[in-house]
């Protein structure tokens, strides 16, 4: 009995032996998997986490660029709800009206590496050739490029016959000596057109005057801005 339970004892030593070296390698291939596993995110870490910037910037930026559209359509859908209401009211012959156009820079930003690029601003107005309003436009704005305000008008009455502008003036009201003209474009309509100035940042508002006894521009839609590198006129 007792060579019995020598030889079981010295079987269970080598059982105990076995499953401690068995778990000591287990463990210890564990260790250099984990090992080789973190050394691994370590070294990529910087790398996923620019990946991860860059696809939260991107996403930032279409969230805003979606908000600012939204923003725009809704200003769009209330000015044509303005002037719908204008109309069922019956309004007519203003001679006055402020802010007629609000401008803030370009609406689709400004290209690589032209952000200080020098513009002509053209800003098409209700008024049509074939008309007899007689108009006063005056804007005020800031250049940033120029760090200095802006201030022009525009004057004029136009015939019907022959369709040109008459007693007409376009100049800067300060001494920064911004060129500024106007001109029917081939759509009949009157263009007010100032420049060249640094295109980045420029804000602007317009307000109209009329001077006429007659016909008068009724509803003050129909309004834009467009940037060209050179004086041409809107064709």
């Amino acid at each position: 009995m007792t060579d019995e339970v020598t030889e079981l004892r010295k079987d269970l030593d080598s059982l105990s032996y076995d499953y401690k070296s068995d778990r000591k390698a287990v463990v210890l291939s564990f260790s250099v998997f984990a090992a080789a596993s973190l050394a691994f995110f370590g070294f990529t870490y910087s790398k996923l986490g620019s990946i991860v910037d860059k696809e939260l910037d991107a996403a930032a930026k279409q969230r805003v660029e979606a908000a600012i559209k939204a923003i725009e359509e809704k200003n769009i859908e209330a000015e044509e709800i303005l002037i719908k209401i204008r109309k069922e009211f019956g309004e007519k012959g203003v001679t006055r009206r402020r802010s007629v156009l609000t401008f803030t820079h370009p609406k689709n930003g400004y290209a690589a590496g032209e952000e200080w690029e020098k513009r002509y601003y053209h800003i098409k107005t209700p008024v049509k050739k074939n008309s007899t309003d007689m108009w006063r436009y005056d804007l005020k704005g800031y250049s940033y490029g120029l760090s200095k305000p802006i201030s022009l008008t525009w004057v004029g009455y136009t015939f019907s016959e022959p369709p040109d502008i008459r007693n007409a003036y376009a100049g800067d009201n300060t001494d920064h000596g911004i060129p500024a003209s106007q001109y029917f474009g081939r759509d009949d309509f009157l263009y007010l057109r100032f420049g060249p100035i640094p295109q980045y940042y420029n804000s602007f508002v317009l307000d109209y005057q009329s001077g006429s006894t007659g016909e008068m521009i009724e509803y003050h839609d129909g309004y834009d801005v467009i940037l060209t590198e050179n004086s041409i006129e809107i064709k």
